[in-house]
């Protein structure tokens, strides 16, 4: 399920993100498996570990947890409190969102600077079995936080535009719809049903 910012996306933005953000890291996730699996393989049976399945399963998740976080942060899907924002009308919850938004984008340009400098850095060192510079892995934490602050600014000018909309709510996408929008759950309904003495 998208959040409604992402549906005001234009439709080859939507299919070029959605492509980085998630098909980029189940393949990444599906390259991790396949290493893992055959370095135990390798080690346990032929006595022979492969040297550089480690920091490829290494690279391969750091670059899927910063890309999945992106795709989390377009859906507006990450975990918020909003006991007090629902409870408002739609100008609070809307302001309640631009100043979420505005910390947020603070929070993500402190750590993109950190993570530049660190960069300089991170290229003089060479990550083992893989012979390539660390600064492959550094260069994910930057491109995951561009993409959030390019969504938390999408957000941000979404919640000015409703304070003058009175239908407006939240960008988030509570996880329980995403789970009803992706999975057929009749199964887990009937069997909950039959737990709880439910009719259906």
């Amino acid at each position: 399920m998208q959040s409604p910012a992402a549906r005001s996306a234009p439709r080859w933005l939507r299919g070029t993100l959605a492509t980085v953000e998630e098909w980029v890291p189940a393949a990444l996730m599906g390259v991790m498996a396949v290493a893992i699996t055959a370095d135990v393989i390798m080690r346990y049976v032929f006595n022979h570990p492969l040297a550089w399945a480690g920091p490829l399963s290494m690279f391969c998740m750091v670059w899927m947890v910063y890309l999945g976080s992106a795709a989390v942060s377009r859906r507006g899907a990450h975990i918020c409190l909003d006991f007090l924002s629902t409870k408002l009308g739609h100008r609070g919850r809307a302001t309640v969102d631009i100043f979420v938004e505005l910390v947020t984008l603070a929070v993500l340009g402190t750590i993109c600077v950190a993570t530049v400098i660190y960069l300089e850095k991170a290229r003089f060192l060479i990550m083992p079995g893989l012979g390539f510079s660390k600064k492959y892995i550094t260069v994910a934490a930057l491109v995951g936080l561009l993409l959030m602050v390019i969504h938390s600014c999408g957000h941000a000018v979404r919640a000015i535009s409703g304070l003058r909309n009175p239908d407006y709510e939240r960008v988030n996408v509570p996880i329980e719809e995403v789970e009803l929008d992706d999975f057929d759950t009749r199964f887990v309904n009937v069997v909950s049903d039959e737990l709880t003495g439910k009719q259906g």
